[in-house]
């Protein structure tokens, strides 16, 4: 009855070392889930693998070179200062949870388009609904793979 997901833990360097060096063309991919996101995110680097994977990974490569990240690196880390005073404020935006996934998802957004975009978006100190509609649908993926 249902899938079953065998489940393997390792906990120590010398077990995990192997899988986290290995190429990604070797380690195979949730294709259930993935097939869930495949609708919505198209089949791009998340979700190819084999050859297509390595191509899109190899046009990828480039704009991540370290010289690159030196420029906006003021901006990134301005962000996550902003982002570290917001959370350690008492009752941040009237939340008392402890799920920091939205927290997050703002910091990550606002550095994005800061970095990317050289655009001031502020969403981490007003709601976005960009940010509303991922949760929904990060919920609704979640409710639907159950």
């Amino acid at each position: 009855m249902g899938p079953f997901y065998p489940i393997l833990r390792l906990v120590h360097p010398n077990f995990t070392a192997p899988l986290l060096q290995a190429t990604a063309t070797i380690i195979p991919k949730d294709m259930f889930l993935y097939s869930v996101l495949n609708p919505w995110l198209g089949d791009g680097l998340l979700l190819s693998a084999g050859d297509k994977w390595s191509h899109h990974r190899r046009l990828l490569t480039p704009a991540f070179h370290f010289e690159i990240f030196e420029a906006v690196y003021e901006d990134f880390h301005q962000e996550c200062r902003h982002h570290a005073c917001q959370v350690a404020v008492p009752g941040f935006r009237g939340q008392h949870s402890s799920d920091m996934f939205e927290h997050i998802s703002l910091m990550t957004l606002d550095s994005l388009q800061k970095c990317v975009f050289s655009f001031d978006s502020n969403c981490q100190e007003k709601p976005s609904e960009y940010i509303a509609v991922i949760l929904e649908l990060s919920a609704l993926v979640m409710k639907w793979t159950e």
